[in-house]
């Protein structure tokens, strides 16, 4: 009988241990996520007015269900991405074709156009449309004119892909909207805004923007958003952003007013400008961050990935 008390009291004893030792690692762990919430504020994350700071590292670096093959697109390797089965055409037949088109929706022979000597200013968008490359690239070979002037509302761009646009004169050096626009499956690569304190270093949006299922590689902007810029609302999902690089804010993008980022990537984007911010997404107004990874992103002043005005962020990644 007194066995069986001596193994029970050393029963109660282990037990006692166990839990006590499961307490310590759970205060271990809570003090490890409390030290990395405060370092993620401090370095990569700045917010005025912070509503919800999730940071989930057990998210998969390519959780993005429709993240894209980047690995043939480059700002130099351009024919790597040519299509041996695609047409040749020069720019002035890509406004032809969109310019003699009478419906709402415009489909390009799938092609790769080329801006050549005489080919003229930008192409000119002018009513309501959605114009689908299907797969077409177009090549504007940084020669100071913008691929697209959008003046209409509602114009869709899709299945798309504008290589080496160079403007000197203003934002939006790939597409410029002044009405309300969307992106979706298109590429934006190399494009640069060389103007004084231009912005939009691909895309800028005057009104209300979204983009979806975009890349944007290598693209710059002396001012703000060297991939996109947003003057009115936007919404950006299931993109990535690449060596993206900005003087002032935003090293990616810039968003004026209210905006959601939804399942993107930014690898290797920066803010550098001696009193930049937010080295892959300025938040001017209130933003909302969900399912995003942030790589390498850097500002010189605060915000190493995300300045945001106020807003919440939640199930993203931020890695060094």
């Amino acid at each position: 009988m007194k066995h069986y008390k001596i193994i029970f009291i050393i029963a109660i004893m282990a037990l006692i241990c166990s839990l006590s030792f499961v307490s310590a690692n759970e205060m271990d762990n809570a003090t490890n996520l409390e030290n990395d919430e405060l370092s993620l504020e401090n370095s990569d994350f700045y917010a005025d007015d912070l509503g919800n700071v999730n940071d989930d590292s057990s998210i998969d670096d390519n959780y993005t269900s429709s993240q894209k093959d980047d690995s043939k697109l480059g700002s130099s390797g351009e024919e790597e991405v040519l299509d041996a089965n695609a047409g040749e055409y020069r720019y002035e037949d890509l406004r032809n074709q969109i310019n003699s088109a009478t419906g709402y929706k415009i489909t390009l022979l799938k092609g790769n156009y080329r801006y050549g000597e005489n080919d003229g200013n930008a192409i000119q968008i002018n009513k309501p449309c959605e114009i689908d490359g299907m797969g077409s690239a177009i090549y504007m070979g940084l020669t100071g004119c913008r691929a697209f002037e959008v003046s209409a509302p509602g114009v869709t761009f899709k299945n798309l892909t504008i290589f080496n646009a160079q403007y000197y004169g203003g934002h939006g050096v790939a597409i410029y909207f002044s009405k309300d626009g969307t992106l979706l499956n298109c590429n934006f690569i190399n494009s640069k805004a060389t103007g004084p304190d231009s912005c939009g270093g691909a895309v800028y949006f005057e009104c209300t923007g979204s983009v979806s299922n975009c890349n944007f590689i290598d693209n710059n902007a002396i001012s703000k958003g060297s991939a996109v810029y947003f003057e009115g609302t936007g919404s950006v999902s299931n993109s990535n952003f690449t060596r993206s690089s900005a003087t002032d804010f935003g090293g990616a993008i810039y968003f004026s007013k209210d905006a959601t980022l939804l399942n993107c990537n930014f690898i290797n984007n920066k803010a550098a400008g001696p009193k930049s911010s937010g080295g892959a997404v300025y938040f001017a107004g209130t933003g909302t961050v969900s399912n995003c990874n942030f790589t390498a992103s850097t500002a010189t002043n605060i915000g190493g990935a995300i300045f945001m005005n106020s807003g919440s962020v939640s199930n993203s990644n931020f890695i060094d």
